[in-house]
Order: structure tokens, then sequence, then C-alpha cells
């Protein structure tokens, strides 16, 4: 008997999205899915919701109480999940028709693996059909844990030409469209029905689940078969100042965000017994961030108000991690 897959798409003003998106995933060569949407779009008159029910009818909307942020948009979706795998789906994607089956081949060889991601392209020419594309750019294959404590998305902005064809470990992946065996991600909630940590609002939650997945000796695992599109932009890396023109750009929302919770995945999934480099590098990473931020975006530098009214909580849920591998195994995986 087929594994049921349960597909969780969380919806922001998205229909034009969810136009592509949802007829990609119902159009699946796996047909043992099913498929839940988290309405976060705080309409009284559920547009969405009611537009979902009348073009999708076995698409099933739920509500968690209005815009409640990435990581518990989708901890309510898990939480009403069906399914033993769920793939966690951003609405701004597009799957081609094997990928449910491609992502959830290689976790019947592996007891270990708790997540799968695929080969993502960037979609260039949306709303238009992404496999008319000719030239393939990669949006993300997975992300690149540094020993400085920032992180990367493998393969960002790369044209194609064949480098990434094989199946492979890697350290984590973006939370764009992971696949998660739900067994082993029930054995790193925090509380009960708490996958992604409640304290992230948006942003970097899902580097801190795979953090904690990798403590606990879990997999993830890079699958080049399974091949999806997703409309994020995705530019070459610029230079100094060019980066720092593209952070100053950013809302100051996006900016308090992205900082406060670097600060919770890296007091969270911090050990002691790291070696003296990776205290040095993070050291001086954090202390760039902050001096960046104290002559940029001293506004930003607010959020250790935050910071520390959350800390107890914070300290709890470290405390309580599994932790099944070494820091020298965990420094491995760092570049």
């Amino acid at each position: 008997m087929q594994n049921l897959v349960t597909i969780g798409i969380l919806s922001y003003k998205d229909k034009k999205y969810l136009q592509q998106a949802l007829p990609s995933l119902l159009a699946q060569a796996y047909s043992n899915i099913e498929i839940l949407v988290c309405d976060n779009n705080e309409d009284p008159a559920n547009e969405i919701a009611n537009w979902v029910a009348q073009e999708f009818p076995t698409v099933k909307v739920l509500n968690a109480g209005g815009n409640v942020g990435f990581g518990n948009g989708h901890n309510h979706l898990i939480n009403n999940a069906k399914g033993d795998f769920y793939l966690c789906f951003n609405s701004d994607m597009y799957a081609s028709k094997d990928y449910v089956e491609k992502l959830l081949s290689p976790f019947s060889e592996n007891p270990k693996l708790a997540v799968v991601t695929g080969k993502i392209y960037k979609w260039s020419n949306f709303p238009e059909n992404p496999t008319a594309i000719t030239r393939n750019y990669f949006d993300t294959l997975g992300l690149i844990a540094y020993q400085n404590h920032s992180f990367q998305e493998r393969g960002h902005a790369q044209k194609d030409i064949g480098q990434f064809e094989t199946l492979e470990s890697i350290w984590g992946c973006s939370g764009a469209s992971p696949m998660f065996n739900l067994k082993l991600l029930r054995n790193v909630q925090h509380d009960q029905g708490e996958f992604f940590d409640s304290n992230f609002f948006m942003y970097k939650e899902d580097i801190d689940l795979m953090y904690r997945l990798k403590w606990a000796g879990y997999e993830c695992l890079y699958q080049p078969t399974a091949i999806a599109w997703h409309d994020r932009t995705a530019e070459d890396p610029g230079g100094v100042i060019e980066n720092i023109k593209k952070r100053r750009e950013r809302s100051i929302y996006i900016k308090e965000n992205s900082f406060l919770n670097h600060l919770c995945l890296v007091y969270k999934n911090w050990s002691s017994d790291y070696s003296l480099m990776t205290h040095l590098k993070t050291g001086l990473f954090l202390l760039k961030y902050n001096l960046y931020l104290l002559i940029f975006d001293p506004k930003v530098l607010k959020v250790y108000t935050k910071f520390n009214k959350i800390l107890p909580n914070l300290r709890q849920k470290k405390l309580s991690m599994p932790r099944a591998i070494t820091a020298a195994e965990m420094e491995k995986w760092f570049y």
C-alpha cells in the first residue's frame, strides 16, 4: 500500500501563485496525497478559502486564527495531516509531474532519513509554464552551513550545467519544499505539535529545524531527479557595496525578524564543545553583524529586548533538544 503524503501550503495574498501551484500538485503521478492549505490572509470575506473550495474541491483549507507566520502555519497543517510524510510546499512554486514520487523514493532505504529536498530551479518567467524554460538557473539545492554560523542556499543563482546530478547527503535544506518523515520529525518537536519553533514568526525557522534534526542524528538528502520551480528572485551575488545597498532596501520588519531569529537559532543550537575556531569565527561574524546594524540600522538592535524576554523559553527548548551526535561530528558539515 502506498504511503499517504500530506502536502501543506501557506496562503497569503497569493491567488496568482495558487492558480499554478495547486494544479501542478493535483496532477502528480503519485496519487495517494492530501493537500492542505492554511489560510493566513486575515480576510473576513474568506476569498481564498471560497475560491479554493469552488475550483479545487479536493483541497482542504484550514485557518489557524489569522496570519500566524510560516512556522506556526505549517505546525497547524502538520497537526492536521493524516499522512506519513509531509511536503512543505511554497505557494509560489510549480512541481514537475513526478515530484512527489521522486522525493518519497529514498525514504524506504534509510530509517534515519528525516527530510528530502529536490532540485529547485528559478521560475524566471512566471506566470508562464516553467517547463518551457531552456536556460535553467538554480534557486536552491539545500543549505550550506558555515563555521561562523552563517547559512547559504546551495547552488543559488548558478546555471545548471550538470554539476548537481548526484543523490547526496547534505546538511539541511530550506523550507521552500522539503519532504519530512513525520515519524522522525515528531522526535524533535518542542512542545506537543511544535515542529517549527513558535518564537520564529518568519525567516530562519527552517534553518533552526534542520539544525535540530542534524543534532538528533537524522539525515537530509538532496534528490536531483525531483524537480520544481520557485518564483524567488535568484540574482548573482554582488559585491560588498551592492549587498549593503540590498540590505538597506529591506523593510525594518524583515531586518528585525531576520536578526532576532539568527540570535535564537545560534543560541539554541550552540555547543560549548565546538572547536576554538568555530567559537572565534562565530563570535567575529556576530560582532560584524552588530557593527553593521549599529552603523546602518541601529533600530534593529532593539530586538535584543525581545530576545531577552524569550530567552527562558529558548533555554528550556535548548536543554530538551535530543543530541545524538557530538560537536565534532556536527562541525564536519561546516564549511
